[in-house]
């Protein structure tokens, strides 16, 4: 039996494809979750690292803002004068809806 030129490329060919899908077979089913693992443990660590990194940083900069907000509150004579304001204010436009509905004008 002889064989030819064709059937060795078929049987190169036949190989070929075996050899693959049984390295994919082995990649999908046994490293593929592996590494899967892997990179999940790897992933949790750092995200874990830089949560507590930003928590921290973000303590700071919440601590760091209140206390400039404090410092920056008006003075007792600012906030009494800003309240009479606004109470005077108020009146104003009460006394002339009252105005409107006993029916005069200012």
């Amino acid at each position: 039996m002889e064989i030819s030129l064709i059937d060795v490329i078929l049987i190169a060919i036949s190989s070929a494809v075996v050899t693959l899908f049984v390295a994919y077979s082995v990649f999908t089913r046994v490293l593929l979750p592996q590494v899967r693992e892997q990179v999940d443990k790897e992933f949790d660590e750092k995200l874990n690292i830089a949560v507590d990194l930003l928590s921290e940083e973000v303590r700071k900069s919440v601590k760091q803002g209140v206390l400039q907000a404090v410092a920056e509150i008006p003075s007792a004579e600012v906030l009494r004068e800003t309240t009479q304001t606004i109470a005077k204010t108020g009146i104003d436009i009460m006394g002339v809806g009252l105005d409107v509905m006993r029916g005069r004008r200012r």
